[in-house]
């Protein structure tokens, strides 16, 4: 997370959240673009950014934070190691070794983390079109 955005800041959101992801790219703005990073993927792309379109702004986000409880187990099971991976290009293997990893290493932080950001967000939004 980027300490220094006003959603991160504002939220008071920790350091590091995780949130499972697949097959979401980096958010990589035009040349020239302005990108106000949220936070980052592991590798240290963009994962979520600010950025401006027309009079406003566009929040983008690849990790779906509000996906959390029952629904984010659905899409592990469903999509993550099933039909979806596969059609992403996972060979069954990939599918069968990602199912592992998840099985063994469940969300460490909970869902709290993931609803707080998320609730972060939304309320950036609607504190933007308030003003």
């Amino acid at each position: 997370m980027n300490s220094e955005n006003e959603i991160v800041r504002e939220a008071k959101l920790p350091s590091v959240i995780y949130i499972m992801v697949t097959g979401v790219g980096s958010i990589i703005p035009d040349k020239g673009q302005s990108l106000d990073v949220v936070a980052w993927f592991p590798n240290g792309t963009a994962a979520i950014g600010i950025v401006p379109y027309g009079l406003g702004r566009i929040i983008l986000s690849g990790p779906h934070p509000n996906w959390t409880g029952q629904k984010a187990e659905k899409f592990r099971e469903g999509m993550m190691c099933g039909d979806y991976a596969r059609w992403c290009g996972l060979t069954w293997e990939m599918i069968r070794n990602n199912r592992k990893i998840i099985q063994s290493n469940p969300d460490p932080d909970g869902p709290e983390p993931d609803w707080a950001l998320a609730k972060a967000m939304l309320s950036y939004a609607y504190k933007m079109v308030a003003n």
